[in-house]
């Protein structure tokens, strides 16, 4: 297996849909339409004074310096050109000065426009997306498949269609002043354009190739900064370094072959264009010393400057290329995940519930994160209002699959799930989790103030409900404690916090928020004894006079709880109180001989481990 291979590389899209990824692009500028109108009539502006050198040249060549038959030379008329020359020049040169600042203007609205989207469409997926997608790659999408479409948005598109304008514009210049010389100077266009074609497809699969394995090495990044202390504390850092180099080598290696075709493209544009300039030199040069009264000194002149001047935009264009078609390739890959359908949906008049009375429950419900794979069979249960209900049972018997239907994480595949008698489905997915908080094992702690992360950006929570809610589930000591209390700024993934205090800080955000629902998955794990005591006492306040659920290893934090499920390789097989667990002798009372056993026989004068504990 390579070592990258767990990395999700993208699907490879063939098809090409350039017309309609461009239109799509163009849409992020739209809104700025007027400016882009302006930009678009100063190029041309600008890009048909450069042309109009070519009239200059001839009429100081042919009238000022004699070059037509019959003509004497004239120092007025040379410098009467020569200023024109300079008013051409100045003016470009302040065109292209505002061109340049519009153009970059355009380009970051667009990619705000973008990036917002894309944003926005991430935080809507739901959770099966990101089971499947690294979070590497992700932040590929927000970052560099949406910073490459910015040279697209700032100059490609307007360079593409100022230069084909200067192409159009020296053509007719050329073909107005000798058709025949003007055939000539073009005869190897149609070599170009075939050149263009050729390596037009191999250059856009090359292309997303490297964004594909730049995508791995985001997700390698990722995920090996948020596992350094595992990496350090196995040893395993020379090992790592081995495997980046080897997703690296493979980056660079698509990004040589990118390189390589984007170096041959210049080269032999240049080459082809001194192709036809010989040929021009060889038959306007014959015409001219074979006297041909149509072509005059300058003419001759005119042509080898229009020919000059029409070598830059097909050098644009072939510079243009390979932005175009990075941006292409990017573009792809956003608006593939723009289209994404992988939503939880929401039905049209979806219920918005005020506050909820907390009677949950599950009707004979199946549920499979993968075809033919079940993870709950037939679960059925009811908790009323008020209640706490605890939900035990081996590792993978199916406990945070239940939290993640009573939130709406996933749809059911099959059955029901009901909150106050109304199908989940039939709610508002924000109104419905607003009614509802979720203390989990493993705490997030966004970079930010204690108080940031206590009410997660929600002003409307007021800071005295913070320091409450603090108060009350005991992290408000340690909080004061802090440099600067509730203002002090926490590292990323609160990593100068300790497991415990992290869980109670999880607390008082669950609290601020005042839900009707509480659910804690394993919220008492991996802590000590001394913090497991205030966390007791925590939950004893958030569970009071609301329904809570509660997911938990250790059997001591739920024996006071209203009601135990039993859960079983995703069906449940035994529910009541702890005590009425413990005389069925069934699935609890083995957990719980397997939890207490050594501790019962380790107490002077302790029950034997096969009697039920009174």
């Amino acid at each position: 297996m390579a070592v990258h291979s767990y990395h999700m590389e993208d699907e490879a899209l063939e098809r090409a849909f350039d017309s309609t990824l461009m239109r799509r692009l163009l849409a992020y500028v739209w809104p700025n339409w007027p400016l882009v109108l302006v930009v678009i009539v100063l190029s041309l502006a600008s890009q048909a004074l450069f042309a109009g050198r070519g009239f200059v040249m001839k009429y100081v060549v042919d009238y000022g310096l004699g070059g037509a038959p019959g003509i004497s030379p004239n120092a007025q008329v040379v410098l009467r050109a020569t200023l024109i020359y300079f008013v051409i020049e100045i003016l470009r040169y302040v065109s292209r000065v505002v061109l340049e600042y519009l153009m970059v203007w355009l380009g970051q609205s667009g990619v705000l426009r973008l990036r917002v989207d894309v944003f926005a469409k991430l935080q809507r997926l739901s959770l099966r997306f990101f089971d499947k997608n690294p979070a590497g790659r992700l932040i590929t999408r927000v970052t560099n498949d949406v910073e490459a479409l910015h040279d697209l948005f700032s100059a490609g598109v307007v360079s593409v269609i100022t230069s084909v304008f200067m192409m159009a514009v020296l053509i007719g210049c050329m073909m107005y002043e000798h058709w025949r010389l003007g055939l000539v100077s073009l005869a190897v266009l149609p070599m170009m354009l075939a050149l263009s074609v050729v390596l037009r497809r191999r250059i856009r699969r090359v292309i997303r190739r490297v964004r594909q394995k730049l995508a791995a090495i985001n997700a390698f990044l990722q995920e090996h900064f948020l596992g350094m202390r595992v990496t350090q504390m196995f040893h395993q850092e020379e090992r790592k370094v081995g495997e980046f180099d080897e997703v690296n080598l493979a980056y660079q290696a698509e990004s040589y072959r990118s390189i390589l075709i984007g170096a041959v493209i210049r080269p032999v544009m240049t080459m082809l264009f001194a192709l036809g300039l010989g040929t021009l030199l060889l038959y306007a040069g014959g015409r001219f010393l074979g006297h041909d009264p149509t072509i005059t000194a300058g003419t001759l002149v005119a042509f080898l400057v229009w020919y000059r001047m029409f070598h830059m935009p097909v050098h644009e264009i072939a510079e243009t290329y390979n932005v175009i078609q990075t941006a292409m390739a990017s573009s792809e890959r956003l608006f593939r995940l723009l289209d994404t359908e992988e939503m939880i949906p929401q039905r049209e008049g979806a219920i918005m519930p005020q506050r909820l009375t907390g009677r949950i429950e599950f009707r004979n419900v199946t549920f499979e994160y993968n075809p033919g794979e079940a993870v709950l069979r037939g679960v059925s249960f009811t908790i009323e209002p008020g209640q706490t209900v605890a939900i035990v049972g081996a590792t993978g018997a199916g406990k945070s699959t239940i939290i993640s239907l009573v939130f709406r994480f996933y749809d059911v595949s099959a059955g029901q799930v009901l909150i106050d008698g109304i199908d989940v489905r039939d709610y508002d997915r924000t109104a419905l989790r607003r009614q509802m908080s979720l203390v989990l094992q493993d705490v997030f702690i966004f970079s930010g103030t204690v108080t940031r992360n206590i009410r997660l950006g929600e002003e409307s929570i007021p800071m005295e409900r913070v320091r409450t809610s603090a108060q009350m589930v005991n992290a408000h000591r340690f909080i004061d404690a802090l440099p600067n209390g509730y203002e002090t700024v926490q590292s990323e993934r609160g990593s100068t916090l300790s497991a415990g205090q992290r869980q109670l800080l999880s607390f008082a955000r669950a609290l601020a928020f005042d839900p009707s629902v509480l659910v804690l998955d394993e919220a008492t794990s991996n802590v000590d004894t001394e913090t497991e005591r205030l966390i007791q006492d925590a939950i004893e306040k958030l569970t009071r006079d609301r329904t809570s659920i509660v997911v938990a290893h250790r059997l001591s934090t739920i024996q006071r709880a209203d009601k135990i499920i039993v859960l079983h390789k995703g069906e449940v097989r035994e529910m009541g109180t702890h005590q009425e667990l413990l005389k069925q002798r069934g699935l609890y009372y083995r957990l719980y001989q397997l939890q207490y056993k050594e501790q019962q026989l380790a107490r002077p004068g302790a029950e034997p481990v096969d009697e039920v504990a009174p």
